[in-house]
């Protein structure tokens, strides 16, 4: 036990930008010490659209891209998840079928906690729920702000918020993250979205290759993208 406590402090400390606090984390550790996480691969499927929800998912390495997919084969990324992040919640509370897709967009550890474990623990611990339902409601205020950038932004400013969200949500200047990804959160065209990148590096915005992004000045990406630091 006192191993598993010193894992989840080191774990606790790794973990950014997250709706919890340590104390709450840590709540949530507890019960993933119980159950045995699955590594996923890169690219690999975690829940579908429509499937019935039987766990709460906690990621605890990793990243993962939460989607819904269209009729025409593309899809539309609705947010990204970091490690401290739960998710598969919202279903949960209203009793439905999932309503999005979840795929890991790197090699990710995550940690499955059974639904009557995770009621359990907000009976037991009523102050999680708060945690839970203002996270949610920080979900929903960015879903609103993300579909007001998606009516009126253009398509550059879509790119450098897009660029900056990730940064903020990744909390690193290199983004590893495939074209694809980028095409699918921001409504871009691939041809497009690649002669943006191209204007971003000639104004030294950024610096890319195949592989991944650097952002190299971040006020300039906030003042294109309309963005409050």
């Amino acid at each position: 036990m006192k191993a598993n406590n010193k894992s989840n402090k080191s774990e606790i400390k790794n973990i950014v930008n997250i709706c919890f606090d340590e104390s709450r984390i840590a709540d949530i550790l507890r019960l993933c010490n119980n159950q045995k996480s699955k590594f996923f691969k890169s690219n690999e499927n975690i829940f579908d659209e429509n499937s019935k929800p039987t766990t709460v998912y906690y990621l605890r390495e990793g990243k993962v891209k939460i989607f819904k997919k269209g009729n025409n084969g593309s899809d539309q990324i609705i947010r990204f998840v970091s490690a401290g992040d739960l998710f598969g919640i919202r279903s949960i509370i209203t009793g439905t079928n999932h309503t999005t897709s979840v795929t890991a967009i790197e090699d990710s550890m995550i940690c499955r906690i059974p639904i009557e474990d995770f009621l359990e623990l907000l009976e037991e611990k009523p102050e999680l729920s708060y945690c839970i339902i203002a996270c949610l409601n920080k979900l929903l205020i960015e879903a609103e702000k993300r579909n007001e950038s998606l009516v009126l932004k253009s398509e550059k400013e879509r790119l450098a918020e897009a660029l900056l969200v990730v940064y903020k949500k990744f909390g690193s200047e290199t983004i590893k993250l495939l074209k694809k990804d980028l095409v699918d959160y921001t409504n871009i065209r691939r041809d497009k979205l690649t002669r943006y990148l191209h204007k971003f590096s000639e104004n030294r915005l950024i610096a890319f290759n195949s592989e991944r992004i650097k952002l190299i000045d971040i006020n300039g990406l906030q003042n294109l993208a309309k963005m409050s630091a």
